[in-house]
C-alpha cells in the first residue's frame, strides 16, 4: 500500500475522531526530533509507544526534493537527521501521520 492509499484509508476509518491526517512536512517531523536522544530520536514523553526498527527508522515527509522530483524527504526515527530517497514502492519507509488542530 502506498502512503496515499494509507492516508486515505486511515481517514476513512475516523481515527481518533478525526478524519485530516496527513504526512507531516521536513520541519513538522524534524520537530518531533529530540536532538539529545539517539535510538529513538523522538522523546518516549510524547511517543510512549514509539518502538526503534533499525531496519525502518525512516520516516516520510510531505515535501519532494525540489532538486530531484523523484526523491522524497525522510526523517530518521533514531538520530533524527533528514535525508532523501527515490519515491518507489520498493523503498521501505514508515508513515507518521499528524494532524492540524482546527
Amino acid at each position: 500500500m502506498q502512503y496515499r492509499e494509507f492516508v486515505n484509508a486511515v481517514n476513512a476509518t475516523n481515527l481518533c475522531g478525526y478524519n485530516n491526517w496527513r504526512l507531516p512536512t521536513r520541519s513538522e517531523l524534524t520537530s518531533f526530533s529530540h536532538f539529545a536522544y539517539a535510538q529513538p530520536a523522538f522523546d518516549g514523553n510524547y511517543f510512549p509507544n514509539y518502538v526503534t526498527n533499525p531496519d525502518s527508522q525512516r520516516y516520510w515527509t510531505a515535501n519532494s526534493d525540489p532538486k530531484r522530483p523523484g526523491y522524497a524527504f525522510f526523517v530518521d526515527g533514531g538520530y533524527g537527521n533528514a535525508g532523501t530517497t527515490i519515491k518507489v514502492p520498493q523503498v521501505y519507509i514508515e508513515v507518521r501521520l499528524v494532524r492540524t488542530a482546527p
